[in-house]
């Protein structure tokens, strides 16, 4: 039997998702490196129920890189795109 962790992370300087700036275009996937180890210390899969991010190119080059840090991990099996706000109509 396999077991799976849902988790959430978002990519500003305090990890809210409130803000449309990145801490850095490699922020992605460092905040995602421990949940990486995690996940394969204890022998789960882990999906990304809510990323979300600027849309910018500091943000996106974020995001790319935590998605290609999680496909070549083996452990994560996918991730949803989170998206609300007072910008969501722009």
């Amino acid at each position: 039997m396999s077991s799976y962790v849902e988790m959430h992370q978002y990519l500003d300087s305090d990890g809210s998702g409130t803000s449309d700036q990145c801490v850095s275009s490699t922020i992605g996937a460092e905040r995602i490196a421990d949940a990486t180890a995690w996940l394969k210390a204890h022998n789960f899969k882990g999906f990304l129920g809510e990323v979300g991010a600027g849309s910018n190119a500091n943000c996106i080059a974020a995001v790319q890189g935590a998605l290609c840090a999680m496909q070549q991990s083996g452990v994560w099996i996918g991730a949803l795109w989170w998206a609300a706000g007072p910008w969501w109509a722009d």
